[in-house]
Formats: structure tokens, sequence, C-alpha cells
């Protein structure tokens, strides 16, 4: 499965185009295919790309130098590996702990 998000920008920050490749993140794998095309994969096939901690900090990140860059017209978000995602990381989720 694929999701494809088009922004529309109409000026490009020079500073944001040539952004992160696979080696700037831990969990994401980021790479520029075409012009204008940015893809997103989710880099943790041995843990199914279930999502932890460091994830969301990352995805979080990315999109955001992502989103001030004009010269981005399409992202495309995929998972490494065999599955997409297995979903969150149950072993290390803060959101699963009970609150009082």
């Amino acid at each position: 499965c694929e999701l494809t998000v088009k922004l529309n920008y109409t000026t490009p920050n020079k500073n944001l185009t040539e952004m992160s490749t696979s080696s700037s993140f831990e969990t994401l794998q980021v790479t520029r295919p075409a012009p204008g095309v940015v893809h997103v994969a989710m880099n943790r096939p041995e843990k199914l790309n279930a999502m932890n901690r460091k994830f969301w900090e990352e995805i979080r990140v990315c999109f955001e130098q992502l989103s001030q860059d004009g010269a981005v017209r399409a992202i495309v978000l995929s998972g490494n590996g065999r599955i997409f995602t297995a979903g969150l990381d149950c072993t290390v989720s803060p959101l699963l702990r009970s609150h009082p």
C-alpha cells in the first residue's frame, strides 16, 4: 500500500531541496526519485515497520521539512520490507500505558 500526499507550494526553498537522505533518519529512508517527488519509506523491516517513539519524532521532522520545500509536489509514503506497517510498537508505546 502507498499513500500519495500532494503539496502545492509556489516558492522553492533552496536550502531544503537537498533535504535528508536515508542516513539522516534511523526509522525513515528519504529519496527523491524524480523532480518534485519525495519517497518516504518506513525503514524498520525487521520490526514490520512498527511505529515507535523515534519514528513519530522523525516523521514529524521529515514532514515539517518537506512542507517548507516548495520544490516538493508529491510525497509517496511506503514501508520497506514485506508489509507497510504492523501499527504501533506495543513494546515501547507510551500511548498504551494506563493513566491515573
